[in-house]
């Protein structure tokens, strides 16, 4: 079993994994040729460090905001939802 950690799951920000929504920052722990997938995708990254992948959560975290308020930005200017 491998831990690993998702990041650049797209614009929903999430992934199914055994019924579960699993959501960018999130990190579980998986089979060995599961986990190898998910990083050969370039959607996950094995975990090896705690303080590492903390600082990984916190920076999808950022990233995340950044992603809302453009979006709604963007919507605002097109006259989308607000």
């Amino acid at each position: 079993m491998k831990r690993i950690i998702f990041k650049g799951l797209g614009p929903m920000g999430n992934v199914t994994y055994e019924g579960q929504i699993i959501k960018d920052g999130a990190i579980i722990e998986v089979e060995d040729n599961i986990a190898e997938a998910y990083t050969k995708l370039g959607i996950a990254y094995e975990v090896t460090d705690e303080l590492d992948a903390i600082k990984l959560q916190e920076k999808i975290k950022k990233d995340e905001e950044i992603r809302k308020k453009v979006i709604e930005a963007a919507a605002k200017e097109k006259g989308g939802k607000k």
